[in-house]
This record gives structure tokens, C-alpha cells and sequence, in this order.
């Protein structure tokens, strides 16, 4: 009854102080209600407080009074106050009062809070209870025995407070955090509180009172748990250590606190003080014996500290080891450690599975436990250790790793000294450094302070001994031998001296100091050499030869290639018989001279040897090992002073100094060194970029390379590669990935790099960790030689699991070097594909296409049962498209489909409600599905497997988004739930959320923080592989004092940025801290990252756009803030393009564009003319980065689309830049449109269903007067001049090629081919074969396909009647070319080969030529032709860069000779015929310069004449041509081409516009592809081209083709035969300037056949005054 009246009282009293404490404003009132409520906390105040008041008043009222005190301080309250009364009333009522309940109130309000005067005010408070040792009265506290057990919830939340106040504190005052409040403050300051506590429980302990360690134990378990220990040990571990010295109290104390942990936390807590505390006996005091109490802690310290971790120091271990040894109950588990550890060291499997460095930790744990047993013991346990030596030391000494076969020897050698069997020991000998001497030191007695006392002896000394012995006999030098020898026979001598013997000194001594040994006379020739290499005995002369033939060999060679694979075979089977110094250097001098000299013949020799039977594994080294060096001479740059020496001297020899040259002054001597060693950090370059160069390794590689994968998977008696041969393997895998690295440049690089990674793929999983390392080096070397453009084209489907394989190999191979190669892969590959997938700089093949680009469209074969499209999403990289429909009755599913819109059956998902949102994994085949549910589905491409995550939404899904590699996933919902979930390399989920956020609204935007540029890996990964030491001292972080180790932290950035829908935008940090930015006024609808600029960018639903520029820290600062027009009260549609646009599309007429860079904005309309309708309105925008294409759909169902075409002239509008096409139709309203996969394949999301759309260049052909060009996907044009009749043709397949002869027609898709037969006025399918071909020609009766290595000649039904075969080294045919009777082909390693097809079989016309041999630069070939003839071939390639070469090259085959026109400059080269009028010659260059060529042909009956067309290229010189030479996008140029005469310049125009492609040239015309309209209704009169003359009636189709007459027949395009010779010959010496020859040729052509106009222009040109070659 006392009780209730009591709390009644306080109760009433207490609500009168929160009435006055609520709404009273005078300062005395509130002043003097601050006071009556301190003398609740202060029990010596004079007011009548009985203690049983004071206690109620703490127990049920504190709280709420606090809580009243912080909810007032938004108001003024406070400034009635002066700072020194507030310091003592109201920061007093926090600081006297229950410290608990003061902190949950303060850290609640600091929580909850946003920025103001009131939260400065707390947080000052908050710095002052930590100053004021309040922690430290909080813990002793629930230390006493007597207070109020409280509710586990209570605790728990009092122990969070504790533990992340840091953490709670930062999220809402960074950055602008107290220093007392970071955590290297903070947690120390804990620490110390914890301290003082264990010392009043100690002397409460010594007065009789009791004390509780649990709340105390609970405080360290969780900070340690939560990765604090460091801080928390770093002070607490010494002064336990102290204090338990001598003080049985303390340790009880300590026990007892260790005890209390709870057994989650248990972990952590060892863990910690193991690595803090110095020695076993001071662990031992602090722990006692947990480890025999907590099976936790029986598990942590015997089994995951000494066999599953390996991170720690050796101190560790000894302590560890100590500890259980210290005590007589804990030796039983140092035995069992002890028989783990030895089952572990002799485990094959562990150890070719587990890392070095975790061998080493298990040896020194093992050797520490063996020097710890006493003799009982060890005899005990004699049978387990010799078992263990025996089967340990053979796992270790069969491994290919130095590092392990040293760790074997060394713990075989202590394990036979310490059990001494029969008196004998082990003894290897190996190479003592620190990890050596370090292992035998883990016998060494401990320190006097933690020595065991036992009944052994040191069984170090009997090896340490002998180690001292061994090496005092090593270093024993010949010098001291010789002394030695001198001394000893000194007394010999002198009894000698004094006998009676006869003795010589009355002679006098001969003086042969200048006497000379003499010597043979060395070889002079190389078949000496030979000779005596094979036959000769006499040591001395075989030494001599030997040391020659280097020499001999670079010398002289004609005589070195006579020899050559005779000599080779010698060198190779040379035993060292004499023990010749330097032997081995020797032979490999003399056989990598050879490979180098006679590269072909002994390189295919070697190859050929290495898989030959009854060869060591050293000569089999040997062989590798030459070719390598070889290939690495080979790779120098070949300039002209080493071509004039080449083959005399070796690259790598030292150069005496030339005397005649004169000495450098000092300062010139400095200033070279600056420059060596300067590093330069500002843009650009310091000096000229080195220029491209050929060398002699380029055109061999092929040799080099191949060879060596031909029989690898044939196992011999005596060879077996993959079997137990892993040394060799793992020499053979490096040495193709240093063959791979020189190759870089070469044309075949493409080519070696596909088979390099067929071949290491197949043992990418190797047991052996040397082979897995050669595996990562190889590929490495694959992506750092292969053209970037040619990863995505060629090796997509190995990219794309070879990344994955990487990421798992980063993620957990066991070995440190694999996981560091693997992540410098991943780091090369992201690079590669960047730059692969950016735009090129030079677009030429958007100029060749122009208009004649098609889409091919497909609709996706959806199921019947499913509803409307409402969502699509492309994988980044495969052509998989996911679409979700909803259907009334079926409610939500998901499907994928493939290219060409077949459903893949297996990925089907369906759902009640419907689906929200659709995410691709960004590698991965993986989709993230959000549903109404709140269910968010991983769906898994091709094999349909489905995995839910854990349910932690409750409303509609919002949000999904991935991190840029795929390893973590943002889900958010309606409610505003947001979770963090991380994703192995294969896209498959690892437990539960990471990070948790609830911020109260839906959340609608997120975006993700890139990382900022470090070092530039790929260039230092280069200069590593090509020897450069720094940069490889940069990749191997275990050399020190050699630079800076390369630190590569995280591949992506975990930073992201989240939007709600009431305008905010929080950042959520790596941790998964959270903490808001910015706001702006209406919901987000966009958010974008700049990350050249740093900046992001908020775009919101009212179309307001602000930028923000980030700090390192988190801090967002607004930059700039506008209005985006746009229709209000519509969804825009927004997308982003690489260069700084901003593009939006709100339902107008038109879409919008701001670039952001430039800070300028401009709109996109349509074009009536190209078929769009009037009001016709764009609803949805997407682009294309890799095309640079932009597409909108409009509500009339068509797809605009404007490609961005580069201009020259730099000051011209961005508007004018985009070039709009004709449109793709459609039906219905198209709602969304989006480019995706590798191939870039768009898909249209229209009302019912979904199209995907292909672009394809359009296929045409012309030869023998036929003509055909493809109007649509499946449907061609034909056009035959010499009946003038028009045929449509209508294939049931995607038509990807065609091409035509004067009787056939052949269609093809890749996959199938199908032939068709004129056949009066119609077409007759005469059948069709599969055919998996890319390039397809065809001559009278044959077809001509390609595969792999060969060309197949083949009937016109398929049947392949011979074979082409086309070497290795001469890659595989991917272009076909027929001009007369002659077939060209070209490959894709740039060789080509001519064929003549005159006879029954086709026959080799040349042999097979390698571009890179005749022209620098070569990349790829890109087009192959030849003449009438047969005499020349004109090409067209790609340098190494990947962009188009300016210059068209001529072969001529019989001479071998090469000439160019270089379109760049606008002249041909020097020595090429030329007219002799300079002004002429300059105007036609200014007319040329600045432009490159897209396609060539050569007429098919005349062989001298050539046409190619050329496109427009940015050239800053044409700035400075006359205003009266306009820019011509394309130009048709014409020249002659003969081996007397060179190349002559003919003749050149501008195409018109309207016409879309030169198709070929047949005297007397130019042919082109033109539009339907501009066919059917004519061309331009001359120069432009004329319609085709229709004699007969048209059958059908439209015409598709016009042609041009050639300018020196304009007036005779009905002349016969011998006229048009007449005709050419005439125009042919007019341009070479025999008007002796053009006069006798035009006398030839009757004159009534003359044309008037045509007899004018013959009259004028034979003008001698205006004579002119073109």
C-alpha cells in the first residue's frame, strides 16, 4: 500500500513538471521546475526525496521526462535560457540520471531526427555523457547484483545502441561527425569504460559483494561480432594480460566474463584476443579453459583457427599451440590438432587443391605441435607421425611448385629428426631464405616466459648442427682449397730441403709468365661446326664449334639455310659429354640463330619433334623454350638499320660504343635520364606515339602456333600431355600465350586466339595449379593481342562463359595467383568489351549501306492463352528477349524468345497477378521478375530453372536493378521496402538480404555509383607480359622495395542511389548505410549518372532536371536546375546516350534532345516525304550506342529512326547531324521500343503483340547482264538487260545473299541455300541443300561455298564435287569473288588465292599470298577482287585499329608487285603514271584528298579497267580547298590499270543522291541499285544515270536497277563489240598521252556510228592544247 501511494505521488508531481516543462515560456518557471526535477537524480540534495520516491521516480518516470525535454527543443525554449544555465539544468537532467535510459533517449531522437538546432543540442549532450565516463557507470551498473532484471527486447536494443553508435550517428550527421564519435574514438573509449568496470567487479569481489559478467560479456561479444575487436583488444588485451599476471581475482574475472559470451559471438571474441594478446600464458590466464567448457570455442580454436584459416601471423599459431599446451586438461587436444594437422599435411588432395600459403600455416601449426610433445607423447604418437612423413612427403615432393616441394623437405627433415629412426636422418638440399629459416624455427624452444616444462630435448640442435655444417662445406671456396693444399704440404717440403737427395736449384728457372695456352684454331665455317658436332671426340674443338655457331650461323645465311634442319636435329640430341661451361646457353644461342635465319623449315621441324616419341621431357622443355626466344627476336620491329644488318648480329647483344661519335655533353646525359624515369600525369602524350612498324614474327606466327596444338590430346608410352605429364602442359599453355602476345597486330591473331581458348578451355579445371596459371596467363594474352572489334563478332560465345569462368576462379580457386590472374583477366576483358562495344570513330559501313539496310521482322511466337505485352527487356549481350504479358482471365506470365521469336518452352512463367518490372543479370542469362505479389522470380535461360527470393516484400515490386558485374540486386516495392541481395558469378542467390531499408514511400528510381578510373591495367598488363620488371613487380605484391604493388580493388561500384515518390533521393553507401541527399519538388522519374563528370542527374515527372555534383563523402551540391519542355500530363519516355544526350519523347510530334555536355537542346520531326502521315505523334524512344542509331515509335505503328552521321564540318548544327531513314512499319500503337544483345536487335512492343526487327545490309549482285537487288526480307528484284525484262522473285526465307549468273539465280541464309532457273519469262526452283555457308559465288554449272579451311565446289543440286583446301596458317575462306573465268578468295588470316575455273576443275592460278608480307598495317581483309584475266587483284582491308584503310591496293601477279592509290592524300604514289598538267594533277587530288574506299570492281570482259566507290571522311585539310570544290558525300572513281602503265587515274563523279549503291561496271555502263520509283520512272540525264531500256513488255516486279554511261561512251550504249574495243583503246592512250595510239583507234569506229556529241569530245580531247589524263 506504501508502493502505490509513493508512485501515485510521483506520478501526480511529475505530470505537473511535464504540463509547466510543455507549454510554460518564463524562464524562472521552467528554470525552477529543471531544479525540482534534479533533485529526483541527485540523492545528496536537502529537498525531502525519500529514497523510495527517488527510485520510482528513476524506475517508471526518467524516461518520459527525457522524452519531453527533446520533443520541445524545435521550439525556443532553450534561448530563454544563457548557455551556462542550460549546461547545468538541462544537459544536467541527462547527465545524473539512469545512463541507460538517457541513451536510448538521445540516440533515439539523433535517429529519427532531421538537421536543426535541436539535433546540435543533442548531439552535444551526447559528446558530454561520453566525456563524462557514463559508459562506464552504464556498465557497472548491470554489473551490480541487487538492480532490476530488465526484458531481453531492452537489452538488446541497449546493446545496439552501444555497439553502432558510430555507425547511428554518422548516417545522420555525415558529414559533419564529432571526432568523439568515430569509431578508432569511440570503441577504445568502450574499451576503456569495459576496463574500469572488471576492475570495481574485482575489488566489489574482495568486499563480498556479487557482480553479473553477462551484460558486460554480451558488450564485447557484439562488438566484436560486428567487426570492432581491433579497437576493442587493442588497449582492453594488454591490461588483462597485467592484471592477471599476479592476481587470481582478475582471472576468474576474465574467466568468467569469457564464459558469459553467448556462443554466436564466441567466435569472434577468440578470435580478436588471439591476434591481440603476446604469448600462451597470458592467453592462457585470460581464457582458462574454455575450450574444454564451449564446444564453440573447442571448435574455433582447434580446428578453424589452425586448419580452415590460414590469414594469421606465426605468433598467432604459437599461441594458439602454447595455449593448449599450458595446461595438463588441454594437452589432450593438442594431441588431436596434432593428428588433424598430419592428416591434412599428408593429403594428396589437400595439397594440390588448397593454396601455398595455407601449406605453409599447416607445417608451421604442425612443426610448433611436434616441438611441444614431451617423450612420452612422441612415443605415443611415433606410428601416426612416420606415416605421416612418409605420405606427406611424397604428396609435396610430387608437386610441380618449388614452394612445395621445399615445404616437403623441410617438415620431412624435422619429422625424422625428432623421431631420430635408427640413428639416421633425413637430409635434402634446397635454397635457405626467410620462409625457410622461419619453418625450422618452429622447433626453437618458446621464450622463458612461455616454456612448457617437459621431459625432451631440443631436437633442433642434431639439424641446425648439420645445417651449419653443410653450409660452412658449401662455402668453401676453390681459393681456400688451394691453401689449404699449400700448408699442408710446407712440411714436406722442408724435410725434402734437408735431405741428401740431388736437388736442381743450380739451375736457372725458365721464365714463362708470357707463355700462352695453346689452342685450336675455331671453325670458320659452318658445315665445320656440323662436322664436328657429329663425329669429333676431341672435347676442346666440339667446345669450340659449339661456341661458334651463333655466330657462323647469323652470319653466313645461304649456308645456315642449306643446313639448317640437319643442324637443328643435332643441336637437339647434343649431350653435354666434356661438362662444357655455359653448354646449355650455348646450344640454345646456336638453335634459336637457326629458327630465326631458316624460320619455316626448322619451326616446322621442332613442332613436329615435340609430339615425336623417344624424347625427354627436358629436350621436349628444350623445344618450347627455343621457339619461344625465337618467336620473341622474330617480334622485334624490323627498321632500316637493322634490315641492313639483319641476320649478322643477335637483337640482345651489347653494341660496343662507335669511337667516332662524339661524346654527349653532361646536361644532354641529365636531361635523358629526366626523361627515362619522369612519370607524367597530365593529358596527352609527352612525346610522339612510335610509329607502326613490320616485323619478321608476323607473317610466321601461324607456324609457330599451330603446329603445337596438333596432337596434344594423343597420349604416347613415354609422353602423355594431359595425363601425369602436368610440367610440360603447364611450359606447352605458356608458351602459346606468349606466341599469342607477339602475334598481336598479325592477321592470324583472330584466328590463334579462338584456338587458344578451344584448347585451354578443356583444362581450365586442371588439379595443377601451375597448369591453371599458364591457362589464366593465355588468356590474358588473348585479350590483350585480339582487335577488340573482333572479341564480340567472333568470340562472343567464349566471352561470355569465359567471363564467368574468371569471375568463379577470382571468387575461389585456392591458389593466389590464379585468383589474382583471374581478376586481371576480368579487369582486361571489361576493357576490351568497352571498347568493343563503343561506337566506331569512322562509321564507313553506314555510308557503303546507306538506304540499302533492311530489318528483317519476326513476331515472337507467343502462346494463345497469353494477354497483352505490357513489358520487354533484352539481355545485354545474347538475343534472348524477355516479354511479359497480363491476360483478364490468365492473369500475368513471362516468356523468352530467341532471334528470330521462338519461344524457349522451358522459360515459362506464370502467376495469378500480373508482372511489374523485367531486369537481365548484365553477363549472366539470368532475369529478375517482380510481381504485384511482392515476389521477386530469377529465371534462368535456356535450362527454365526458377528460384524465389526470400519473401521480404509485401506490395508490388517497383524496383529492380543489378550492379554493374551482376553481384548484388536492388528490389523495392510500393510500400517503400528496399532490399540489398547478393549473387555468386553464376547469378545464383547467397543467403538472405544484405541491407533492409523502410523508407515509407513507393520507390520508383535507382542508379548505381561507378567506380572512379585507377590505374589503366591493360597497358601494364601489357608491358608485364612483354618482361617490363616494374610492371611486373606491380602485379607481385610479395616483392617489396620495387614500386608500389598494383592494388585492384572491387571490379564494380556497390554505391547506389535510390528515389521515392515523395521527391527524395537517399544514398545507400558499400555498407548499406543509408542516408538522404537531395529532394526535389515532384516525384523522381529518372535518375542518371554522368560518370564523366561526376554528376547526377534527377529528372522528375514534371519534366524538372537538376544536377548534382557528389563528394567523396556522400555530400550532393545542385549545379544547375531547368525546365525540360515537354506535353505535360504525359509519361515521357527518356533515355540516355553515351555522348552527353539527354533524348525524351512526351507523346508530340517531335522528341527532344539536350546535350548536356554543351549545354544545348534542339528536336527530331518527321518526314512526311519518307511516308509518315501528318500528326502523327512519337510515344517511345530508344538508342543504339554500337550503331548510333536513334529509334522512336509513332501511334500510326512505324519505327523512325535517325542515324547520327559525323559531319566535317565542325561548327554545323548537332541537329543536322541525324539523319532520318524510312520508317519500319508496323500495326497498332507502338508503347515501347528497345535495342539489345550483341547483335543489336530492336524489339517493338506494339498492342497485341511483339516484333523483333534485324537490320541486314540489302543483298545485290550483278554479272553476265543480270542484275539482282532484294526489295524486302524475302522478296528480290531481277533485272535482265539483254532481253530488258523484269522478273520479281519471292523466297520462303530471309534472303542474307544472292547471286546470279546469265541462266541461274542462288539465295541463301546461312543456313540453306536455294537455286533457281530462268526459264523463259519465269523462274523454276530447281532445289536447295543445307549449307551452313557465309559467302557463296557461282560460275556456269558450280557453286562455290566455304567452310573451315577449304572451299567446296559443288553441282547445282549440292553435291560437293572437289575441294579447295586452304593450310592452317592460311586460315579459313570468308571471301569469294568471280570476275570472268578467275575466282579469288580471301581468308580470314589476310592471305588470298587465286583459282582458275577454265577447265573442268578448278586450278591454283597463284599460290596462296600473305597481305601482311606485301602491306603494312593489315588487320583484315574486307574485299578481294580480280580482273578479267586474272593478272591483277585489287584490295580493299581494315587496319589494325579496325577502321577502313584510305588506300585500294593492286597486285600484280606476275611480277609480285604492289602499287596503291591512297585516298586520303588524293595522289597515287610515287613512280604511278600521273598527267603532265600540275594544275590539273591538283585540282583532281583536292577533289580525291580526305576520302576512303567502301567497294571496288573490275569489268568482266575488259581486265585494264577498275572502278571503286568512295565515301567522305573527316580530313581537317579540306577546310583549306576553294569555296568552288564542294564536299561530295560519295564518289564513283575509274582508273586503268596495267603492268606497263601502273595505275592511271580514268575518270571520277559524284553519285546522285537518289541512287544507293554502284553494283558494278560492264563497258559500256556503270550499274546501281536505285529505289523502286527512281527505277521504274528514269534518272537523271548524263552525267546522271539513265533508266534501263525496256525493249520488251515488263512481267513483273519493279525495277530495282539504273545504270550510267561511261563518259567515253555517252552516245554509243548501242555500239557492237569491235567499237567498244575501239572505243577503250582510244580512252586508254589517251589517259597514258599516245596520241599516235588514240588517234589509230578511233580511225577503227565508223563515223556514221559516231554520235555528234561524241565526235565533238573526240575532236577536242585530240586537241594538242588540251591534252589531259585522267
Amino acid at each position: 500500500m506504501e508502493n502505490k501511494r509513493t508512485e501515485a505521488s510521483v506520478r501526480m508531481e511529475v505530470r505537473q513538471y511535464v504540463k509547466v516543462l510543455s507549454t510554460c515560456r518564463d524562464a524562472q518557471e521552467l528554470a525552477s521546475t529543471l531544479r525540482k526535477l534534479a533533485t529526483y537524480l541527485d540523492s545528496g540534495s536537502p529537498e525531502d526525496i525519500t529514497p523510495s520516491q527517488r527510485e520510482e521516480f528513476n524506475r517508471t518516470q526518467y524516461t518520459s521526462i527525457l522524452t519531453v525535454l527533446v520533443s520541445n527543443l524545435k521550439g525556443d525554449r532553450l534561448q530563454l535560457f544563457t548557455s551556462g544555465q542550460c549546461s547545468e539544468l538541462w544537459d544536467g537532467i541527462f547527465l545524473r540520471g539512469p545512463p541507460d535510459q538517457a541513451l536510448l533517449v538521445l540516440m533515439d531522437y539523433i535517429s529519427s531526427s532531421s538537421p536543426n538546432a535541436g539535433l546540435d543540442k543533442v548531439v552535444n549532450v551526447l559528446e558530454a555523457y561520453l566525456q563524462d565516463n557514463r559508459l562506464t557507470t552504464l556498465l557497472w551498473s548491470r554489473c551490480l547484483g541487487s538492480f532490476t532484471p530488465d526484458s531481453p527486447q531492452l537489452r538488446e536494443t541497449l546493446l545496439g545502441r552501444l555497439v553502432s553508435l558510430p555507425d547511428l550517428t554518422a548516417n545522420r550527421l555525415h558529414p559533419h561527425t564529432r571526432r568523439l564519435f568515430l569509431p578508432d574514438q569511440y570503441y577504445p573509449l568502450l574499451a576503456r569504460a569495459l576496463s574500469t568496470t572488471l576492475e570495481r567487479t574485482c575489488q566489489a569481489l574482495r568486499g563480498g559483494q556479487d557482480c553479473s559478467m553477462s551484460f558486460v560479456a554480451q558488450l564485447l561479444g557484439k562488438a566484436c561480432m560486428q567487426g570492432h575487436s581491433e579497437y576493442m583488444f587493442k588497449d582492453l588485451a594488454p591490461h588483462l594480460s597485467a592484471h592477471t599476471q599476479s592476481d587470481m581475482v582478475w582471472q576468474r574475472v576474465c574467466w568468467r566474463m569469457m564464459e558469459d559470451v553467448p556462443e554466436r559471438w564466441m567466435e569472434s571474441v577468440i578470435t580478436g584476443l588471439v591476434q591481440a594478446v603476446e604469448g600462451p600464458r597470458a592467453l592462457s590466464r585470460i581464457m582458462g579453459n574454455i575450450v574444454i567448457k564451449n564446444k564453440k570455442a573447442q571448435f574455433v580454436v582447434t580446428h578453424k583457427l589452425l586448419l580452415l584459416q590460414y590469414k594469421y601471423e606465426t605468433r598467432v599459431v604459437r599461441s594458439l599451440v602454447g595455449y593448449l599446451a599450458q595446461d595438463n586438461e588441454r594437452r589432450p587436444l593438442l594431441i588431436q590438432v596434432l593428428r588433424s594437422l598430419c592428416q591434412t599435411w599428408a593429403n594428396s588432395s589437400a595439397v594440390k587443391h588448397t593454396p601455398v600459403e595455407q601449406q605453409l600455416y599447416i607445417s608451421r601449426a604442425l612443426l610448433l605441435c611436434l616441438g611441444l610433445l614431451s617423450s612420452s607423447e612422441l612415443q605415443e604418437l611415433r606410428e601416426e607421425l612416420m606415416q605421416c612423413m612418409l605420405g606427406g612427403m611424397q604428396c609435396h615432393l610430387d608437386s610441380c611448385v618449388m614452394r612445395v616441394r621445399r615445404v616437403g623437405m623441410i617438415v620431412g627433415e624435422c619429422l625424422s629428426a625428432r623421431l631420430d629412426v635408427s640413428g639416421s636422418q633425413l637430409k635434402f638440399q634446397y635454397e635457405e631464405d626467410e620462409e625457410t629459416r622461419e619453418l625450422l624455427s618452429m622447433l626453437d624452444p618458446l621464450p622463458e616466459e612461455d616454456t612448457v616444462s617437459t621431459d625432451r630435448q631440443d631436437p633442433t640442435q642434431n639439424i641446425q648442427s648439420s645445417k651449419g655444417q653443410e653450409i660452412e662445406g658449401q662455402s668453401s671456396s676453390p681459393a681456400a682449397n688451394a691453401q689449404t693444399s699449400t700448408a699442408g704440404e710446407e712440411p714436406s717440403a722442408d724435410q725434402g730441403s734437408g735431405s741428401e737427395l740431388d736437388s736442381d736449384d743450380e739451375l736457372t728457372p725458365y721464365d714463362m709468365s708470357e707463355d700462352k695456352e695453346m689452342t685450336k684454331t675455331p671453325p670458320r665455317y659452318l658445315r665445320d661446326c656440323l662436322d664436328a658436332l657429329m663425329s669429333s671426340e676431341d672435347p676442346e674443338r666440339v667446345e669450340q664449334s659449339l661456341r661458334a655457331a651463333a655466330g657462323l650461323i647469323r652470319k653466313n645465311v645461304s649456308t645456315a639455310r642449306e643446313v639448317s634442319v640437319q643442324l637443328t636435329k643435332v643441336l637437339l640430341h647434343l649431350e653435354d659429354k666434356y661438362n662444357m661451361p655455359g653448354f646449355l646457353s650455348m646450344r640454345q644461342a646456336a638453335m634459336i640463330a637457326l629458327t630465326v635465319t631458316d624460320c619455316i623449315p626448322v619451326t616446322e621441324f621442332l613442332t613436329s619433334e615435340f609430339y615425336s616419341l623417344n624424347y625427354s621431357l627436358r629436350q621436349r622443355l628444350d623445344i618450347l623454350e627455343v621457339l619461344a626466344l625465337s618467336a620473341q627476336e622474330l617480334s622485334q620491329p624490323i627498321t632500316e638499320k637493322n634490315q641492313l644488318t639483319q641476320g649478322t648480329q643477335h637483337p640482345t647483344a651489347v653494341m660496343p660504343l662507335d669511337p667516332s661519335t662524339a661524346p654527349l655533353h653532361w646536361r644532354q646525359v641529365v636531361d635523358q635520364r629526366i626523361q627515362s624515369k619522369a612519370r607524367r600525369f597530365a593529358k596527352g602524350v609527352s612525346q610522339p606515339l612510335p610509329s607502326a612498324c613490320p616485323n619478321r614474327y608476323a607473317p610466321v606466327a601461324g607456324h609457330f602456333f599451330f603446329p603445337l596444338l596438333r596432337n596434344y590430346d594423343r597420349p604416347q608410352l613415354t609422353f602423355d600431355l594431359l595425363g601425369t605429364d602436368h610440367l610440360v602442359l603447364g611450359r606447352l599453355i605458356h608458351t602459346l600465350g606468349l606466341l599469342m602476345h607477339l602475334a598481336v597486330n598479325a592477321p592470324v591473331a583472330t584466328q590463334m586466339g579462338r584456338t587458344l581458348l578451344d584448347f585451354v578451355w578443356t583444362v581450365r579445371y586442371h588439379v595443377d595449379q601451375v597448369v591453371r596459371r599458364g591457362v589464366l596467363f593465355a588468356i590474358c594474352s588473348v585479350f590483350l593481342s585480339m582487335p577488340n572489334q573482333n572479341l564480340l563478332s567472333e568470340l562472343s560465345e567464349h566471352l561470355l562463359e569465359t567471363r564467368a569462368w574468371l569471375a568463379d576462379v577470382a571468387e575461389g580457386d585456392p591458389d593466389e595467383d590464379c585468383r589474382s590472374l583471374a581478376m586481371q583477366c576480368l579487369v582486361l576483358l571489361e576493357k576490351s568489351l568497352k571498347t568493343g562495344l563503343e561506337h566506331p570513330a569512322m562509321a564507313l559501313q553506314e555510308f557503303s549501306t546507306g538506304d540499302m539496310a533492311v530489318y528483317f521482322d519476326h513476331r515472337i511466337e507467343a502462346p494463345e492463352t497469353n494477354g497483352a505485352p505490357c513489358h520487354i527487356a533484352w539481355h545485354s549481350t545474347q538475343p534472348v528477349l524477355a516479354v511479359a504479358s497480363v491476360s483478364p482471365t490468365n492473369g500475368g506470365c513471362v516468356d523468352l524468345y530467341l532471334q528470330q521469336g521462338e519461344q524457349v518452352v522451358s522459360c515459362h512463367v506464370e502467376r495469378s497477378l500480373q508482372p511489374t518490372v523485367l531486369r537481365w543479370h548484365p553477363s549472366k542469362t539470368v532475369l529478375a521478375v517482380g510481381w504485384e505479389t511482392g515476389e521477386v522470380l530469377l529465371l534462368t535461360h535456356p535450362s527454365g530453372e526458377q528460384s524465389s527470393l526470400p519473401s521480404t516484400h509485401t506490395a508490388s515490386i517497383t524496383l529492380l536493378d543489378w550492379s554493374s558485374t551482376g553481384s548484388r540486386l536492388i528490389t523495392g516495392d510500393q510500400m517503400g521496402v528496399l532490399a540489398l541481395w547478393k549473387l555468386d558469378a553464376r547469378g545464383r542467390l547467397q543467403g538472405a538480404c544484405l541491407v533492409k531499408h523502410e523508407y515509407g514511400k513507393p520507390l520508383t528510381n535507382s542508379v548505381f555509383r561507378p567506380l572512379p578510373p585507377g590505374e589503366d591495367v591493360a597497358q601494364l598488363a601489357r608491358a608485364a607480359v612483354s618482361g617490363d620488371e616494374s610492371a611486373l613487380d606491380m602485379f607481385n605484391w610479395r616483392k617489396a622495395g620495387k614500386g608500389s604493388a598494383l592494388k585492384i580493388g572491387s571490379l564494380e561500384g556497390l554505391t547506389f542511389f535510390v528515389s521515392t515518390a515523395d521527391g527524395y533521393v537517399h544514398c545507400v553507401d558499400e555498407k548499406g548505410r543509408t542516408s538522404p541527399i537531395l529532394s526535389v519538388d515532384s516525384p523522381v522519374q529518372r535518375l542518371l549518372y554522368l560518370e564523366k563528370r561526376d554528376v547526377l542527374a534527377v529528372i522528375t515527372e514534371t519534366l524538372m532536371l537538376s544536377q548534382y555534383s557528389l563528394g567523396p563523402e556522400g555530400g550532393a551540391q545542385e549545379l544547375i536546375k531547368v525546365k525540360l519542355s515537354g506535353k505535360s500530363g504525359q509519361n515521357a519516355d527518356i533515355t540516355w546516350a553515351d555522348h552527353g544526350l539527354l533524348i525524351t519523347a512526351t507523346g508530340e510530334q517531335v522528341i527532344r534532345l539536350w546535350d548536356l555536355e554543351k549545354d544545348d537542346n534542339y528536336v527530331l520531326s518527321l518526314d512526311e516525304n519518307l511516308g509518315f502521315e501528318k500528326g502523327e505523334t512519337l510515344n517511345c524512344v530508344s538508342y543504339c550506342a554500337a550503331k548510333d542509331i536513334l529509334a522512336a515509335g509513332t501511334s500510326r505503328g512505324r519505327i523512325a529512326m535517325w542515324r547520327n552521321v559525323p559531319s566535317s564540318n565542325h561548327g554545323a548544327e548537332s541537329k543536322g547531324q541525324w539523319k532520318l531513314q524510312t520508317p519500319s512499319e508496323f500495326e497498332g500503337n507502338i508503347t515501347q521500343l528497345q535495342w539489345g544483345s550483341s547483335l543489336n536487335l530492336l524489339a517493338a512492343n506494339g498492342v497485341s503483340t511483339v516484333l523483333i526487327l534485324c537490320e541486314h545490309v540489302m543483298s545485290a549482285h550483278f554479272s553476265q547482264q543480270v542484275a539482282a537487288v532484294q526489295l524486302t526480307p524475302n522478296q528480290l528484284s531481277l533485272s535482265y538487260f539483254s532481253s530488258g525484262s523484269q522478273l520479281s522473285l519471292r523466297s520462303d526465307m530471309h534472303i542474307k545473299g544472292v547471286c546470279v549468273t546469265k541462266d541461274t539465280v542462288a539465295v541463301w541464309n546461312g543456313k540453306q541455300v536455294t537455286v533457281y532457273e530462268s526459264s523463259g519469262t519465269a523462274l523454276r526452283n530447281t532445289g536447295s541443300f543445307p549449307c551452313e555457308s557465309q559467302a557463296l559465288a557461282m560460275h556456269e554449272e558450280n557453286i562455290y561455298t566455304v567452310e573451315p579451311n577449304r572451299v567446296q565446289v559443288r553441282t547445282l543440286q549440292g553435291t560437293v564435287k572437289q575441294l579447295l583446301v586452304f593450310s592452317e596458317v592460311e586460315g579459313n575462306p570468308v571471301l569469294l569473288s568471280v570476275c570472268g573465268t578467275f575466282l579469288a578468295v580471301g581468308t580470314d588470316t589476310a592471305h588470298f588465292k587465286l583459282f582458275d575455273l577454265s577447265r573442268r576443275e578448278a586450278k591454283p592460278h597463284c599460290s596462296a599470298k600473305n597481305v601482311s608480307e606485301i602491306i603494312p598495317n593489315v588487320g583484315a581483309l574486307q574485299s578481294v577482287k580480280c580482273n578479267a584475266n586474272g593478272s591483277q587483284v585489287s584490295i580493299l582491308i581494315t587496319q589494325l585499329n579496325g577502321r577502313p584503310d584510305h588506300k585500294v591496293y593492286f597486285y600484280d601477279v606476275e611480277m609480285d608487285t604492289v602499287s596503291h592509290f591512297d585516298f586520303f592524300t588524293g595522289r597515287p604514289p610515287s613512280g604511278v603514271s600521273q598527267t603532265d598538267d600540275p594544275e590539273r594533277n591538283q585540282s583532281q587530288s583536292a577533289e580525291l584528298r580526305g576520302r576512303c574506299p567502301i567497294s571496288q570492281f573490275w569489268d568482266e570482259s575488259e581486265p585494264r579497267l577498275f572502278v571503286c566507290e568512295t565515301v567522305q571522311t573527316a580530313d581537317p585539310r579540306r577546310s583549306s580547298l576553294p569555296d568552288i570544290l564542294h564536299e561530295v558525300e560519295v564518289l564513283v572513281v575509274s582508273f586503268f590499270c596495267t603492268q606497263e602503265h601502273g595505275l592511271l587515274l580514268h575518270d571520277s563523279y559524284p553519285k546522285p543522291a537518289a541512287i544507293q549503291a554502284l553494283l558494278a561496271l560492264d563497258v559500256p555502263f556503270y550499274y546501281f541499285s536505285c529505289k523502286p520509283e527512281q527505277g521504274e520512272s528514269g534518272g537523271e540525264e548524263p552525267p546522271g544515270p539513265t533508266p534501263v531500256p525496256a525493249p520488251g513488255p515488263q512481267l513483273s516486279g519493279p525495277s530495282m536497277v539504273s545504270r550510267k554511261a561511261l563518259r567515253d561512251f555517252v552516245g554509243l550504249e548501242e555500239c557492237d563489240k569491235p567499237t567498244r574495243e575501239a572505243m577503250l583503246n582510244f580512252s586508254f592512250y589517251l589517259t597514258i598521252g599516245d596520241m599516235d595510239e588514240a588517234f589509230k583507234s578511233i580511225k577503227l569506229i565508223k563515223r556514221d556510228i559516231l554520235a555528234p556529241g561524241s565526235r565533238s569530245l573526240c575532236s577536242e580531247q585530240l586537241r594538242p592544247t588540251s591534252l589531259y589524263s585522267d
